[in-house]
This record gives C-alpha cells, structure tokens and sequence, in this order.
C-alpha cells in the first residue's frame, strides 16, 4: 500500500539504501549540504539515536558544531579497520576531508596510517595512498608511532630497499610494478615475490632518507613508504627470481 500523502517515512525504510535517505534528508530538511560525506556523519548519527522519523533529523537542528560533536564521537579506527581489505581506503577517501577538518591531522594521519599497515597489499590503492598523504602538511613524523620514528632516526641517510612482485606476461612495462610499499628486509620482498602471480622480480632501490615517507615497524614488516612517482626507473635494480 502507497504510503498517505504527508506520511512521514520511516528511517527503516531507508536503511538498505544510504542515497534513497540521503535524497530524502535533504528533501526535509530544505538544505544544501556544504560539508562533504554529510550523508555518512547523518547515516551515523541516525543509527547511533536511533533516530525514528525524518522530522525528528529536523528538528536536531545542526550546525558546524553539532556535526563536530557527532564526527569525535565515533571511533574510526576501529571502524575502518573493521571494513573489509577492498573497502578500507575507499571509504576513507570519502570521508578524508571531513576527517582532517573535524578529528585533527595528527588523528587523521594516525587512521590513514593504521590502514595502510592492516591492509595485505596497496599496489592497487597506491595512486589513492599518495593522495591522501598530500592532503595536508605532512611530515615524516605524522605517520608514525615513536617507536618507528625513533628507529627512523637510527637509519642512515641512505641506504637499499626492496619490492617483491609478480610479473605478469600480459603487461609488458615493468616500471608500472613500482608502488608505494617497499621493505628493508630483502628475505620478505623474495618471498613476497615468490607468492605473487606471474614471473617473481626484486626491485632494489638505494634510496635517501629524505625520500622516505614513512618507516612501518607493528607489525614486524619494516616497510619503507616512498612516492614511487619520484622514483628515476634508471636507478631500480632488477632480479628476475624464477
């Protein structure tokens, strides 16, 4: 059955579909939203009041302050951590901007770097990776934990790292194989080569540590993060391991 003409909708009935909601949000409340990903932090806090008709999103009546509120009262590590590996950095682009503005850089970064030191590979994100890095004023420091820093600080200021992968006979560039994530473990890039489909390669790289991006030490990885984008091809060493 249709629902009556001024029968106010049930959030419920939105809840499969986030744009149906969103579309009606804005319908009610006769608003142009300014704040990028408005409809995730509305999505949230409905869901966290258990919030049951659109009139009462209305009436919360909102404003820059309230949406801050709302933003610092979620736990987004857990929470993009929590995603699956295909949509943690894609949801996090989303919502990059409003995360930076709202929780701060150092938090900001503290996240984008949890996420990047969970997810099994970011060969595929690593265009994505550098992005969210520039956002803001970033420094080498930001990123880390102070235990990473410090043993940042211990390496010399140049020194060799490695990238294991598979190359795959349908490409035929082998500089496209260049990314983001590189370790000082020579053992952990052939193995991670000798896992990857295709033809297993070891790029080595002598790299200076003002390059660096970042030093990842958690989990035992001991990654190095570079712009391969201002890698020079010429200096990558390669050894076809197969």
């Amino acid at each position: 059955m249709p629902p009556k003409k001024n029968e106010k909708k049930s959030v419920a009935n939105h809840e499969q579909d986030p744009d149906q909601l969103w579309k009606a949000l804005k319908s009610e409340l006769k608003c142009d939203c300014t704040i990028r990903n408005g409809k995730l932090k509305v999505l949230n806090t409905l869901l966290e009041r258990e919030i049951s008709s659109l009139q009462e999103v209305h009436e919360l009546n909102w404003d820059h302050e309230n949406l801050k509120i709302e933003f610092q009262s979620v736990d987004w590590i857990a929470h993009f951590i929590s995603l699956p590996e295909g949509a943690k950095l894609a949801k996090f682009a989303e919502m990059a901007e409003d995360i930076y503005q709202f929780l701060g850089k150092e938090y900001y970064y503290q996240i984008l770097a949890d996420i990047i030191t969970t997810m099994k590979t970011i060969g595929d994100w690593k265009y994505d990776v550098l992005e969210l890095i520039n956002l803001g004023n970033h420094s080498q420091k930001h990123l880390m934990e102070a235990e990473e820093l410090g043993n940042f600080h211990k390496l010399p200021e140049s020194f060799t790292v490695f990238r294991g992968v598979g190359l795959n006979d349908k490409q035929h560039d082998v500089e496209d194989y260049l990314s983001t994530s590189w370790t000082l473990d020579l053992e952990i890039a052939k193995l991670h080569a000798k896992k990857s489909t295709g033809v297993p390669i070891l790029f080595k790289y002598e790299v200076q540590k003002r390059e660096v991006l970042a030093y990842f030490s958690r989990y035992g990885q001991h990654e190095i993060l570079l712009d391969f984008m201002d890698i020079d091809f010429q200096d990558v060493e390669i050894e076809y391991l197969g």
